[in-house]
């Protein structure tokens, strides 16, 4: 989840903690399609996981790496709709859901 892991393509994005706990795990969901076709990328929802650790009521600047999904992409790319966070782990072990992206952020073109 760092800049330099995102070499082709990623969601960058800036997550505030504002629990009394670290924050441990999080898990992230978005749609990712093909600008030219207007294709949901691989049919379905991008899901991904990542152990990271945001200490608590402080926040970090964060990259999902897409890169193993858009090699090969030409200049026309790709674009993100419907990225949310849907799960976030603590380190004393409480977990937050948000399991329907209700607090999604959709973009499209």
């Amino acid at each position: 989840l760092e800049d330099s892991s995102c070499l082709t393509g990623g969601v960058y994005f800036e997550l505030y903690n504002r629990a009394d706990s670290d924050i441990t795990q999080i898990e992230t969901c978005m749609n990712v399609y093909d600008r030219k076709e207007k294709k949901l990328l691989r049919g379905k929802t991008i899901i991904t996981k990542a152990d990271i650790v945001i200490p608590k009521k402080s926040s970090q600047k964060l990259c999902i790496s897409l890169d193993d999904y858009i090699t090969g992409f030409g200049e026309e790319g790709f674009y993100i709709d419907q990225f949310y966070v849907s799960l976030i782990v603590y380190s004393d072990g409480r977990k937050w859901k948000d399991s329907f992206g209700i607090y999604a952020v959709s973009g499209g073109e």
